[in-house]
């Protein structure tokens, strides 16, 4: 007689219950696919990390062009870099005891007139050389007023004959008896062209000159007759009337031309060149 087994209630356990065996190419399948997903979740930040650098490196390229660029500016401007601009010297045709220095930055005839009266009026020693240097600002830099931009903005009436053979000047005073007389000099490079417009010149150099010659008093619409005069061994222009002495002029060495308010102030300037050869 067989006898039944009963069902004692053991659970079954199934096939996906019982362990996995380790091996060696299941470990190796597992890890390839952790690194895969490890490797995914980090390329979104290493890519924000590359185009944060990239960004920085366009940046510093611009940074780089535009100092280059504006040094290549300066450079080819100037032949020199921006920190090493200079102003040029005013080259003054005589020796002063005193120098002032006038930048002319968009003057009109009325603010240089205004400048150079208040220098004129400065205290000043006897038998002293005060003399002034009027720069012009050109692309940044000061450069020193020519005697043809210095006629032009004053509205000189200059004969072409002079104001062409005219580079330099110097305008200044000289200190004689208590008095201060202004003078104007004038570098020149053909001394015939220049006496015939200087010559031509008198006709207006009274009015012209009224301006910075203080001294020289209002006439009326008379001509102005000039005369000649030896003074300090050098031929002399005068323009006198039953006042005085109103203007003198004379070409030293025929390469300057001195003109001035006072025969005695001519006579001083002569004599400073005797002692302080022009250049």
């Amino acid at each position: 007689m067989s006898e039944e087994i009963k069902d004692t209630g053991t659970p079954k356990i199934t096939d996906s219950q019982i362990p996995r065996m380790r091996t060696l190419g299941g470990d190796a399948r597992l890890w390839n696919e952790k690194s895969k997903a490890t490797y995914s979740s980090s390329q979104p930040k290493k890519s924000i990390a590359k185009l944060v650098l990239k960004i920085l490196l366009i940046l510093l390229a611009i940074i780089i062009m535009a100092s280059a660029a504006r040094y290549g500016y300066f450079y080819l401007l100037n032949n020199k870099s921006p920190e090493n601009i200079q102003p040029k010297n005013f080259e003054l045709l005589i020796r002063p005891d005193e120098e002032n220095k006038i930048i002319a930055v968009g003057q009109t005839r009325t603010i240089l007139l205004a400048d150079i009266e208040k220098i004129f009026k400065l205290p000043q020693r006897e038998k002293s050389f005060r003399a002034l240097s009027i720069y012009l600002i050109k692309e940044n830099i000061q450069v020193p007023m020519s005697a043809p931009e210095f006629f032009s903005l004053m509205a000189f009436s200059v004969p072409e004959k002079l104001k062409n053979k005219t580079d330099l000047f110097t305008l200044g005073t000289v200190k004689l008896y208590g008095i201060s007389h202004p003078f104007l000099i004038l570098r020149i490079n053909s001394f015939t062209e220049a006496y015939e417009g200087t010559k031509e010149w008198e006709r207006d150099m009274q009015t012209n000159l009224r301006p910075i010659f203080d001294s020289i008093p209002v006439t009326g619409g008379e001509i102005p007759v000039f005369s000649d005069k030896i003074i300090k061994n050098q031929d002399a222009r005068i323009l006198t009337t039953d006042e005085g002495t109103l203007l003198a002029y004379s070409f030293f060495n025929k390469n300057l031309v001195i003109i001035t308010d006072a025969e005695e102030a001519l006579a001083e300037i002569i004599n400073r060149y005797e002692i302080y050869h022009p250049k």
